[in-house]
C-alpha cells in the first residue's frame, strides 16, 4: 500500500507573517516522528522518505523569514493559472 496526494486544490488559506516563527522546534520533532511512523506503516522505504522525515527539522534551523520566502516561491510555481483557479476553486469555502 502506498500513499498519494490529491491532484487538485480543495481550499486556500493564508498564513500571517508570524506563522513560521510561532512553530516551536519541539513540535517539529514531533512532526518528524509522526512522518517517520507514517512512512514505516505505509511501507515506504529508501532515501526519499528519510529526507521528508528530516525536512521539518531542517526547516526549523533556517530563519523564519527565509523559510517563508522559500515557501512563497514554491507556492507560486505550483499555483494553477488564474483561469484554472476560478474553475477548480470557485468559492474558497465551497470545495472544502
Amino acid at each position: 500500500m502506498g500513499g498519494c496526494n490529491l491532484q487538485e486544490y480543495l481550499y486556500r488559506y493564508r498564513e500571517d507573517k508570524n506563522a513560521f516563527a510561532k512553530k516551536k522546534y519541539r513540535y517539529r520533532l514531533t512532526e518528524s516522528a509522526v512522518r517517520r511512523e507514517g512512512y514505516r506503516r505505509l511501507g515506504l522505504r529508501g532515501i526519499k522518505p528519510r529526507l521528508y522525515t528530516l525536512k521539518p527539522l531542517v526547516v526549523g534551523l533556517i530563519p523564519p523569514s527565509l523559510a517563508q520566502m522559500l515557501k512563497r516561491r514554491r507556492d507560486r510555481r505550483k499555483a494553477p493559472k488564474d483561469g484554472e483557479r476560478k474553475k477548480n476553486y470557485g468559492s474558497a469555502y465551497r470545495n472544502v
